[in-house]
Parts: structure tokens; sequence; C-alpha cells
């Protein structure tokens, strides 16, 4: 929350260009998946498993516990910065 980032279930992912993507239908991933992806990235972590190596071939720099969990880490736009179509 500090930084600005947020988690979100992700079906679609559209890329608008200048490094900003749309994410729909974008909301909170819940507990289970939320769970599955705590244990799998600290797990990975611990025992050096490459989950981490496919952040380099995505398009959106998601690793493998996004992509099973159907989520994306992003940024959020505060309300009073106006976002450009």
């Amino acid at each position: 929350m500090v930084l600005g980032l947020r988690v979100v279930s992700s079906q679609t992912i559209e890329d608008l260009g200048d490094g900003r993507i749309r994410v729909w239908p974008a909301g909170n991933i819940g507990f289970t998946n939320s769970l599955v992806r705590a244990v799998i990235k600290n797990s990975s972590i611990v025992f050096y498993l490459p989950s981490y190596a496919s952040l380099l071939g995505s398009q959106f720099n998601r690793t493998a516990y996004d992509f099973m969990c159907s989520c994306v880490v992003v940024e959020t736009i505060p309300n009073n910065q106006p976002m450009a179509n």
C-alpha cells in the first residue's frame, strides 16, 4: 500500500502503451489464490526454484506464481491524476 502496488485478478491484459496496461476484470484475488501465491513465492525463494524465470519471457513481467493464480501486480493511479486514453 505504501508503494501504491496492488495484486489484482486478471483475465485479460491489454497494453495501452507508455508502460500502461488495462486489466479487466480487475478485482481482489481472494483468500485461496492469495495463499497459493504466497506459498509458491516463499517456497521458491527458500529453495531457489526457478519460478522467476518466467519473468524474463513474460510480456507484462509476470512470474510463474502470477500465472498460476491468474493475477498481476499493478501500480494504482491516484484518483486526482488524470489518465490519458
